[in-house]
């Protein structure tokens, strides 16, 4: 890990070196997150609407036959500018890389713009209000909007190849091996080098027994090091260039990377250096495997975040009248605050503090912190019991989704364990991960206030290892099978599993 912080160090702040160029230095931010390009699409996609819109509008006040019905022609801008940004959206025409690449794709804008046109003339016949439609105002636009689209789109054109000139929408890019693959993988890389894609370097666990260099890549540590490193700064992409045969490896080194939300990928086998270049599932053109990908990113990103910030601000506008009365009924029933902060573990393994309104007796010490409860727990109050059964001690982690550490949905987040004897007493000083394989995969996505795993019964404490295993699996069939109407199925399950109060003491 030293090693590696010594050479990101040597060339500057934020600034690493292009394995595929190594003459060219770029100075890469590492504020980029996985949403910049949906959200670099939505701002080209409004722009380009408002502009249609603006332009339907600026016709019908031009032209004596519409300017009586502004309102209705800027209804019908509006629609055509939905339907253009719907087809656009199909036809890839706001593609960010592709657009930084210098590809305008002119016909697939004329073709989504032709489209969107179309629909709007058959929904004039289709409501029989065609005839009240100036036939001159629909061409005009049909041909006139044209220029402010391609006006927008080179803009966007622009601004995205100065980002990709800055690196901005490069992938950060770790190999894992040192040996005859690795080195072949990365001599093809330097000869045919990819400009969106920067290699910090490779992570090999033979010290000593591989190159320190292998043409601009330089050898960067070892895998744990890798991993240390790719939770604490970005890394988009981890290629194991490895004989595929070495399966007991390959999975050996995917293990280590589970936790982490990056697209863990199988680098390419001698023979695909003799096969054609394929467009999908490569790197600079070779063929790759897939092993491990990001759970939620692009658009799902976004949709995600959005349905977090909006439903945790309507349930606490509804609840806070009702979260105020069970602050005072803890504090007339014990002595003590009424909420309290615990270290949980949450999205990439990171430790955070839940807000949770307090069921147990005040315990300044923190000495019950790690301790589970159990039935009949001496330390829950009577209010604490209530709470705890009706799962109401849980709201005040609204504040933690508005926050984002945490989501409405998602794996429950766990305390800070060092180890499974913190569970079950009769495993000792065991890693948690020992006795329960994929319990770290868990950790990929936010933690949430209720998940997959509670409305199937799998509230309350864990009272063996089995037990947390069928919890775990649970969760990863959420964070595999990820998606709004899940959510809500959720979120309406969990009604259902609050008013029955399994496995909740």
């Amino acid at each position: 890990m030293e090693l590696l912080t010594t050479l990101l160090n040597e060339q500057g702040d934020g600034e690493i070196r292009n394995g595929l160029n190594a003459s060219a230095k770029r100075r890469v931010t590492e504020d980029v997150r996985p949403v910049f390009a949906p959200f670099a699409r939505m701002l080209i996609g409004g722009a380009t609407a408002t502009a249609i819109i603006a332009t339907g509008i600026g016709l019908a006040y031009v032209l004596p036959q519409a300017a009586d019905a502004i309102g209705s022609y800027a209804l019908i801008s509006a629609e055509a500018a939905l339907l253009f940004e719907i087809a656009a959206f199909i036809f890839g025409c706001h593609d960010l890389q592709e657009v930084a690449r210098g590809r305008l794709r002119t016909s697939s804008l004329i073709g989504a713009w032709a489209l969107a046109m179309l629909l709007c003339v058959l929904t004039f016949f289709t409501v029989k209000v065609s005839g009240e439609i100036s036939r001159l105002w629909v061409s005009l636009v049909a041909g006139l909007a044209l220029i402010p689209i391609f006006a927008c789109q080179l803009g966007f054109q622009a601004v995205a190849r100065r980002w990709r000139a800055q690196g901005r929408l490069a992938r950060w890019v770790a190999i894992v091996g040192g040996g005859e693959h690795a080195v072949a993988f990365m001599r093809y890389l330097s000869a045919e080098p990819d400009t969106d894609m920067h290699v910090i370097g490779y992570f090999d666990d033979r010290c000593g027994r591989i190159p320190t260099m292998v043409e601009s890549f330089r050898w960067c540590g070892t895998t744990e090091d890798l991993r240390k490193h790719a939770a604490a700064h970005r890394v988009d992409e981890i290629i194991i260039s490895l004989p595929w045969s070495a399966d007991a490896r390959i999975l050996e080194i995917t293990r280590k990377f589970w936790s982490l939300p990056i697209d863990v990928r199988l680098g390419p086998e001698k023979i695909a250096f003799c096969m054609p270049r394929i467009p999908q599932g490569s790197i600079g053109g070779m063929p790759v495997l897939g092993l491990v990908e990001r759970p939620l990113s692009d658009w799902s990103l976004v949709a995600k975040a959005i349905e977090d910030r909006v439903l945790a601000t309507i349930l606490l506008i509804i609840l806070f009248i009702p979260m105020l009365m069970i602050a005072l009924l803890i504090k007339l029933d014990s002595p003590g605050p009424a909420l309290f902060r615990q270290k949980r573990i949450g999205f990439n393994n990171k430790a955070f503090h839940v807000y949770k309104f307090r069921t147990m007796r005040h315990d300044p010490e923190g000495r019950w912190e790690l301790k589970q409860a159990a039935w009949n727990d001496p330390r829950v109050t009577r209010v604490g019991a209530f709470l705890r059964k009706s799962s109401l001690d849980e709201l005040p982690q609204l504040f933690n989704v508005l926050t984002g550490e945490m989501s409405l949905i998602g794996p429950r987040p766990h305390p800070a364990w060092q180890n499974a004897g913190d569970v079950w007493q009769e495993h000792g000083g065991v890693p948690l991960e020992a006795v329960v394989s994929e319990y770290a995969r868990r950790h990929r996505v936010k933690p949430g206030i209720t998940g997959w795993a509670q409305v199937c019964g799998f509230r309350g404490g864990t009272k063996s290892p089995e037990v947390m295993r069928k919890r775990v699996e649970r969760d990863l069939y959420y964070i595999e099978r990820w998606s709004i109407w899940f959510d809500i199925k959720i979120l309406m399950l969990t009604v259902i599993a609050v008013l029955r109060s399994q496995n909740a003491y």
